[in-house]
C-alpha cells in the first residue's frame, strides 16, 4: 500500500548566475535535453507523493501558468516566498499546506536521479547523500555506524566524511518546531541544514546514498554537462519525417511536424523538438538539443550544444558548445567560437567576476529574442543579453550586458 506522502519544492530563486537565460524564463523552468528541470523532478518523484507543494517567488506567475493546478492527476499548491530569507524559512511557509505528516522536501533547480527518492520511501525520515572528492565545497553528513544522521558539517576544512548532502530529505512535521528556533546564519539567512541537525538529536534520519546522478544547473555551461549525462541513454523516437539520403549515427529523437531534409548529417545524441525544419545539409555532431519550432538552415553546423524554442541558424553558420534561448535569429555566416587560442579554460563573466569554466570548449550564452547580423563572429564564453543585437561582420569581443529593442528600418 502506497504510503500518503507529499513533496515540498523549492523553486523561488532568481537563478542570477543562470544570466541572460533566467531574465525571462525562472529557472526552474529551464530546459535540459528539452525538458524544464521542474518538470523532470516532478515526474521522477510523482510514484512515491500524492501531492505538490511548491514554494514560488521569482516569476511565479510564469511557474503557475506552465504546471498548472495539477500534475499527473495530483494536486499543485503554491506557496509564495517574497523575501528570499533562508530554506528554514521556504520551507516553514508550508506548514500549514502540507496535507500529510510525510513528505519530502527538495531543491527545484538541481536535476535527481529517480533511484534516491526511490532509496529514501523506505525510511520514515531520511536524507540523501552522494560521495564527492570535493567534499570541502559542500555540507557533509555526518553519520554513526548504523548510518543514522548525527550533523551537517557546513564546508569543513578537515576530512568528517566525503558523502556531501545533495538536497533531497524526508521529513515528518516534527521538522517544523527546530525550523521555528533556527537562528540567523552568518550569511544572514535561515539555514534548513542548521534545522536538521538539531531535528535528527531526536528523530532518527537515516543517511541513504547511490550512485545516481545529481546534476547542479548552477552556471549556463552546466546545461551541457547535465544534457550529457541525461543522453546517455537516449532512445531512438521518429514521429517526424526524414527524408531520403539523410544519415544518422547514433541515437535521434524527432518531434511531430519535423522534418530532417535531404544531406543531413547526424553523428551522436541528438533531440529535435517539434515542428522543426532542419538542413538540407546540416551537420549535427555530439550531445545537440534542438527545441520546438526551430529552422536550422543550409550548410549549418551544430556541435555539443542546447538551442531553445523558435530559434532560426541561417546558412553557414556554426555553433558550437553553445547554449542558446528562445525567439533568436542567427544570420548567414554566424560563428560562435568555442576554444582560445592558448587551450587554456574557458572563463565566463559572473556577476563581475571571471568565472573558470574548467571547459576546453565553450561557445555563446546567448539570450532570449537575440539578432545576429550576417558574419557576426563570437568570442568563446561570451553573453549576449536577452533582447541585444549584431551588426553584419561584428567580431563580439566582450559581453553584450545591455539590452536593446531592435528596430528594423
Amino acid at each position: 500500500m502506497q504510503k500518503k506522502r507529499s513533496v515540498v519544492i523549492l523553486a523561488a530563486g532568481k537563478g542570477t548566475r543562470l544570466e541572460p537565460l533566467t531574465k525571462t524564463v525562472p529557472k526552474p523552468l529551464i530546459k535540459v535535453a528539452n525538458i524544464p528541470i521542474i518538470v523532470r523532478n516532478m515526474e521522477s518523484i510523482a510514484e512515491y507523493v500524492d501531492e505538490y507543494i511548491l514554494v514560488v517567488g521569482y516569476m511565479r506567475d510564469s511557474i503557475r501558468a506552465f504546471i498548472g493546478e495539477s500534475f499527473l492527476g495530483k494536486p499543485v499548491v503554491y506557496v509564495e516566498q517574497e523575501n528570499q530569507s533562508g530554506t528554514a524559512h521556504a520551507l516553514l511557509l508550508c506548514e500549514s499546506s502540507i496535507s500529510n505528516d510525510s513528505f519530502f522536501m527538495l531543491y527545484g533547480d538541481d536535476i535527481y536521479d529517480p533511484e534516491f527518492f526511490r532509496l529514501a520511501d523506505l525510511y520514515p525520515r531520511a536524507i540523501v547523500g552522494k560521495k564527492s572528492s570535493d567534499w570541502h565545497m559542500f555540507g557533509v553528513l555526518h553519520a554513526d555506524s548504523s548510518d543514522n544522521l548525527i550533523s551537517i558539517v557546513e564546508k569543513p576544512k578537515e576530512f568528517v566524511g566525503d558523502n556531501v548532502n545533495i538536497g533531497v530529505y524526508l521529513f515528518d512535521k516534527n521538522i517544523f518546531k527546530f525550523c521555528h528556533e533556527v537562528s540567523l546564519s552568518i550569511r544572514g539567512e535561515y539555514e534548513l541544514t542548521d534545522a536538521v541537525t538539531e531535528y535528527c538529536k531526536d528523530n532518527s534520519v537515516k543517511v541513504v546514498s547511490s550512485d545516481g546522478y545529481w546534476l547542479t544547473v548552477g552556471y549556463p555551461w552546466h546545461i551541457l554537462k547535465a544534457q550529457k549525462v541525461l543522453m546517455e541513454n537516449l532512445e531512438t523516437k521518429i514521429s517526424g519525417e526524414i527524408e531520403e539520403s539523410v544519415v544518422v549515427k547514433g541515437k535521434l529523437q524527432v518531434g511531430e511536424g519535423s522534418v530532417i531534409k535531404s544531406g543531413t548529417y547526424i553523428d551522436g545524441s541528438v533531440i529535435i523538438g517539434k515542428n522543426c525544419v532542419i538542413g538540407p545539409h546540416t551537420y549535427i555532431r555530439g550531445n545537440v538539443v534542438i527545441g520546438d519550432n526551430c529552422k536550422i538552415g543550409s550548410s549549418v553546423e551544430i556541435e555539443e550544444s542546447s538551442i531553445g524554442d523558435k530559434v532560426n541558424i541561417e546558412h553557414l553558420s556554426f555553433v558550437g558548445y553553445s547554449v542558446l534561448g528562445n525567439n533568436i535569429i542567427l544570420g548567414g555566416g554566424t560563428v560562435t567560437a568555442d576554444r582560445r587560442h592558448d587551450r587554456e579554460p574557458i572563463r565566463v563573466n559572473i556577476k563581475e567576476q571571471l568565472v573558470d569554466t574548467g571547459m576546453a570548449h565553450l561557445g555563446a550564452i546567448i539570450g532570449d529574442h537575440v539578432r545576429t547580423g550576417i558574419n557576426t563572429s563570437i568570442y568563446p564564453g561570451r553573453k549576449l543579453a536577452y533582447h541585444s543585437y549584431t551588426v553584419p561582420g561584428e567580431v563580439v569581443k566582450q559581453d553584450k550586458l545591455s539590452s536593446h529593442d531592435l528596430k528594423l528600418k
